[in-house]
């Protein structure tokens, strides 16, 4: 069964912390630049296509706009020697090209920081810039402690305008319900889990999963145990029984934040510990759910139908 995934940091991992050839098979604490993140490699070519995956929100991890434009070249340096393997996905009609072994790049931006004022998000949709998020845990200059600022709700205005995607997964939730009030499309939160079953302050609270629900968002379940509540897959299908049972099949999707786990107090996922072990996670769903058509919508459905009304 093919994937689809709403976030992976492929090109910080690269250039902050493994500096691997995302086109060779990489082990996973293999790498060599020192920094104060433990190595973790999760993601390359040769295992993205062990693991089916057809599609991934390849994320700019960035303070500055410097460090994102590097990002940027990066990735379109891996398109460009991919020679035609990896495609980037700009618009839905990229969503047809991506056939056979061909995988689809969405560039998705983890926190505005780069963004020096609203208009420059022009420069960014133009480098391939499709998805967003407004913050990375902090406040910036878009949002408070609670709010968006001013200029935070000027840059809400440009994201609806040009029919980019909103992500909403490092807003805490007051803030969380702040957006909402000024932002009227459907949103996504990339990489998270359910509160109830795991309280850490990451993950969705039951009232704030009913909105997703209602609004038909989209709600990414990551691999972190942190947010899982333990480090089986077990915990992963869990999050999402609970969100279906709330009536919430549409809303589930894949975030599994690979190449992101490098905090030290991060226990990877006994069986999901990098990109090639999906069809272990899509086995444990099937036994969960006891329906294909469930889990192909888990699995890539519900996110390509997502991208296909966002963009």
């Amino acid at each position: 069964m093919k994937i689809f995934d709403a976030h992976q940091d492929i090109g910080a991992n690269v250039l902050l912390v493994t500096g691997k050839n995302f086109f060779e098979h990489n082990a996973l604490y293999e790498g060599h630049i020192r920094t104060k993140y433990r190595c973790v490699n999760q993601v390359d070519l040769p295992r993205l296509r062990k693991g089916n995956v057809k599609l991934v929100f390849a994320a700019i991890f960035a303070r500055t706009k410097k460090q994102a434009v590097e990002q940027f070249h990066l990735y379109t340096e891996i398109i460009k020697n991919s020679k035609g393997a990896i495609l980037p996905v700009l618009s839905r009609r990229d969503l047809q090209k991506i056939k056979g072994e061909k995988i689809g790049f969405l560039f998705h931006m983890e926190g505005a920081d780069p963004i020096e004022k609203p208009a420059d998000l022009d420069f960014f949709h133009a480098l391939g810039l499709r998805s967003i998020g407004i913050c990375w845990r902090t406040k910036n200059q878009y949002v408070g402690e609670s709010a968006l600022t001013k200029k935070g709700m000027e840059l809400i205005k440009c994201i609806e305008s040009k029919r980019m995607i909103l992500d909403l997964a490092h807003a805490h939730e007051k803030l969380f319900w702040n957006i909402l009030r000024h932002f009227h499309k459907r949103f996504i939160v990339s990489h998270t889990a359910c509160k109830s079953l795991c309280p850490n302050r990451r993950n969705l609270s039951g009232d704030q999963i009913m909105e997703i629900i209602t609004r038909r968002g989209l709600i990414g379940i990551c691999g972190v145990n942190l947010m899982l509540g333990g480090s089986s897959i077990t915990n992963i299908t869990d999050h999402m029984k609970y969100i279906a049972k709330k009536g919430g099949i549409h809303t589930l999707c894949f975030g599994s934040d690979f190449d992101g786990m490098v905090h030290p107090k991060i226990i990877l996922v006994k069986g999901f510990e990098d990109v090639s072990c999906y069809p272990n996670v899509i086995r444990k769903l099937l036994q969960s759910f006891g329906n294909k058509e469930v889990c192909r919508k888990i699995a890539y459905g519900n996110l390509k139908e997502f991208i296909e009304y966002a963009l």
